[in-house]
């Protein structure tokens, strides 16, 4: 390859393309994974230099900066194959081993979170009434802090969707190239209540008053009544004013388009990932990590694929340089766990025979859109849950003698559980490798219950409690059913759809919205209501919204939605926690009812 000194414009929007994408990617890797597009010699100061031009240049695992937006991620459905064939995994240091395969030395660019934790200092007693005063100082903390919504809490689930599909506000994006120089100061923010406005029928700022105790006000980040009032009027009427000024012009056309483009982009969802193995076998996956099984199959869901940018974010930390342990909700099987759970242990422990050849992404369609071949050769961590009701859970949590049960609060779901942890050596029995004893954290949801779950872990940094707060950070509700809530049955007019809204990207964009709420988060019966009746029963409800640090929860008064039964409020917050969902800012979203 000859060695390249100035990039060409394609080159630069490939690696820009690739960080959008894939923000945990580092330049070492990007550098090597250009280099093996183009066939030239990329430099890791020249993909530094890119990035830096761009704003995107943040640390690791970071979200980069945005203000350039007119680059995007884009995978149109003409260039599927030449992707598949040509799209490299993220680069990797390669020596030869003796048996002529590729070892891979992974260079080391984020720690995990808990993965590799200093030696800690001693944590206080376990004794109940300390964790219960603890527990008690947490939740009056949080009720001192709430912010009342007198209408519109459950445009929550709005936001949540809007978060999960992109890391930035794709309005703010749009908009950026149409109303320089006067773009307002708190683009995102104010584009996204823009947004919703427009959706509402507002065409002025003049009724912005009426919306402050509204759940839009809070939930597009402008906290407590008034307090950027001044700011937030002059900004939404610059954008009010910016959009009549574009009607019956050209630049409207070619914002539609631009905004058909990007949403399509957008919604692009990854159904699983495909693990070609050494010895000729396959071990599928979905995206969302919820089960996996043998063979090509990809176990799914209507609500276990994931919006592109997630599955590529999952893939490449998680499975490829396995930065961040991969943490599955369950090991297949009803009865007994299936012969995929062994399979799975073998090839995260880096068996020869089960090492990775390649991993193939699967859309919605069930088409290759991307093929990763150069895999390291590595110990992988992992998590996986273990349910009471498969008959290995009795072996995996046995032990001669049972440590005491302790207690652990977990912010998230604001609820207590007791855990203690033992050691199995159930794993190397069946692998038929010296694989040592894996550790095994059983969990009880009161002292004196049966267990009701089980976390298998090959991860041998922090304690216990490490474990059970990594594997609930991503699966908080521990032994409790996936089956979705009661059946819309009372209200079969409830499918009719009423009068359409004039058209319009902001019209479209919250009904694309409000479509991957009924995918993702609501039970099936739901699918196709019209969004009218759904802000009405809904997105309409009253509730609490709270801002912590690293969080922001919101609390849904159900009781007042008495068309919906409380069981399908239940599974729709169930679903958005276990989504794993962020803000702009990197602030997660936990929901109550």
């Amino acid at each position: 390859m000859g060695v390249i000194h100035k990039l060409r414009e394609d080159i630069v929007s490939f690696i820009i393309t690739l960080k959008k994408n894939s923000p945990s990617l580092g330049v070492r890797q990007l550098a090597i994974l250009t280099s093996e597009q183009f066939h030239v010699q990329v430099s890791k100061s020249s993909v530094n230099s890119v990035l830096k031009k761009a704003t995107l240049s943040s640390a690791v695992g970071r979200r980069p900066g945005s203000s350039d937006r007119s680059e995007k991620f884009s995978i149109p459905s003409a260039k599927k194959d030449q992707i598949s064939k040509n799209m490299k995994a993220v680069g990797f240091l390669k020596e030869e081993s003796p048996e002529g395969r590729a070892e891979i030395h992974v260079p080391v660019e984020k720690e995990p979170i808990v993965e590799r934790r200093e030696p800690k200092e001693a944590r206080p007693s376990f004794e109940p009434e300390i964790v219960t005063a603890q527990v008690e100082t947490v939740r009056r903390r949080r009720e001192g802090n709430g912010i009342p919504i007198s209408d519109g809490g459950g445009f929550v689930f709005l936001k949540a969707a809007q978060w999960d599909v992109s890391q930035k506000s794709l309005m703010a994006e749009l908009f950026t190239k149409y109303i320089r120089p006067t773009m307002p100061e708190h683009l995102d923010s104010v584009s996204d209540l823009f947004l919703f406005l427009k959706f509402l029928g507002e065409e002025s700022e003049e009724r912005l008053p009426a919306y402050k105790e509204h759940g839009l006000w809070v939930l597009n980040n402008f906290g407590r009544s008034g307090t950027r009032e001044k700011e937030t009027l002059p900004e939404l009427k610059k954008l009010f004013e910016w959009e009549k000024t574009l009607r019956d012009t050209p630049a409207l056309a070619n914002l539609g388009m631009e905004y058909t483009s990007l949403k399509e982009q957008t919604f692009l969802e990854v159904k699983g990932f495909k693990l070609s193995l050494e010895d000729g076998s396959e071990l599928a996956m979905d995206a969302s990590m919820i089960l996996f099984g043998g063979g090509g199959l990809i176990p799914s869901s209507s609500y276990s694929s994931l919006p592109i940018h997630k599955a590529m974010s999952q893939l490449s930390n998680c499975l490829i340089s396995n930065i961040q342990s991969a943490i599955f909700h369950m090991a297949p099987g009803d009865v007994r766990c299936d012969r995929a759970l062994y399979d799975m242990v073998a090839v995260f422990e880096n068996i020869s025979g089960k090492r990775i050849l390649r991993v193939s992404v699967v859309d919605r369609k069930d088409e290759e859109i991307a093929g990763f071949s150069t895999i390291p050769f590595q110990k992988r961590s992992f998590f996986v849950g273990i349910s009471p009701n498969q008959k290995e859970f009795a072996e995996l949590t046995k032990a001669g003698k049972w440590p005491a049960k302790k207690p652990f609060y977990y912010a998230g779901t604001d609820k207590v559980v007791y855990f203690a942890e033992t050691k199995t050596g159930l794993m190397a029995t069946q692998v038929n490798e010296s694989v040592g004893d894996f550790r095994v954290v059983t969990v009880w949801k009161d002292m004196e219950s049966a267990p009701c779950w089980a976390i298998l872990t090959n991860q041998s940094k922090g304690d216990g409690e490490d474990v059970l707060k990594a594997y609930m950070s991503q699966w908080p509700y521990l032994g409790e059913s996936r089956q979705e809530g009661a059946v819309f049955g009372p209200f079969p007019d409830l499918q009719e759809k009423e009068g359409e809204k004039n058209a319009g990207i902001f019209v479209d964009f919250i009904e694309a919205l409000n479509g991957y709420c009924q995918k993702h988060f609501f039970p099936s019966a739901y699918s196709g209501i019209n969004i009218d009746r759904l802000i009405t029963s809904i997105y309409g409800v009253p509730g609490i919204f709270w801002e912590e640090e690293g969080s922001i929860r919101v609390f849904l008064d159900a009781k007042k939605a008495t068309t919906v039964p409380l069981a399908d409020f239940e599974y729709a917050v169930k679903r958005v926690n276990e989504c794993h969902i962020f803000d702009y800012s990197g602030r997660r979203l936990w929901l109550e009812i």
